[in-house]
């Protein structure tokens, strides 16, 4: 159940994913990143009051639910974010990405840390509402500081059955994916895992997948500096590093990743 309480979120952003991108330019790009933005920041805030919430079957649902929308919000500011960078920087994509994937590392890396001292020192909801705070902040500076968009609505010559079965297009999506289990599997399996054979805090979780997090945040910069260096060596060098790390994960009593 805590896998499913985790993996909602994620179902949630890839089934409404395509849905942003493919009407992107009608709702526009400047409101959908807003309006994504707020909504996660709601609904991070409603998360923290589930505290109240016996528990069950209501909190599960409630859990859920909640997660759903949060999910959709993100796949609103995500996908609005990559055709914000695109349309800004035009010539050095793969850099900027790489830029926002650090600051996507640092998420990852001061989340489980900052949460876990937060949790462990002041409750449950305690790090939803101080997080859903700075969310509901950051969308009211970025109305004021996001410019405006130039929307160029393409038409689409085919469908998106087509574009994602196309083999250079299937083995990218399928690398993001597996990289992304890679990372993902940890946040349901690993905490528990600590917590009964070691006995851990929830602040020395955090540290533990701080580490992780940490070495993301630092080599995202380099791989989008080397997507716009050597583009077919980027493609294949960083897939392999998640296979090895994890090949001897069931010999081992400690995951290292």
């Amino acid at each position: 159940m805590i896998g499913l309480i985790f993996g909602i979120l994620e179902l949630s952003i890839a089934l409404s994913s395509p849905f942003f991108g493919r009407f992107l330019t009608r709702i526009g790009t400047r409101f959908t990143f807003l309006a994504g933005v707020f909504t996660v920041g709601v609904s991070c805030m409603l998360f923290g009051f589930l505290d109240w919430v016996p528990v069950g079957i209501d909190f599960v649902s409630l859990s859920m639910a909640i997660r759903i929308v949060e999910g959709i919000g993100a796949a609103a500011y995500i996908t609005a974010s990559f055709a914000i960078i695109a349309n800004e920087f035009p010539n050095k994509v793969s850099t900027m990405f790489g830029t926002l994937e650090t600051f996507n590392g640092l998420g990852l890396m001061l989340g489980p840390l900052i949460g876990g001292a937060l949790y462990f020192a002041l409750g449950f909801g305690f790090p939803f509402y101080v997080l859903g705070g700075f969310l509901l902040i950051a969308s009211l500076v970025a109305v004021f500081l996001l410019p405006k968009q130039i929307e160029d609505d393409l038409p689409i010559t085919m469908s998106y059955w087509t574009f994602i079965t196309a083999p250079t297009v299937f083995i990218c999506l399928l690398c993001i994916a597996m990289g992304s289990m890679s990372m993902g599997f940890l946040q349901p399996t690993l905490q528990p895992h600590l917590e009964k054979n070691f006995q851990l805090n929830t602040f020395v979780i955090g540290l533990v997948f701080f580490c992780t997090s940490a070495f993301y945040a630092l080599s995202a910069p380099f791989w989008g500096w080397l997507g716009d260096k050597y583009v077919t060596t980027t493609r294949l060098l960083p897939n392999l590093l998640p296979n090895l790390s994890f090949a001897d994960v069931e010999r081992k009593t400690f995951i290292v990743a």
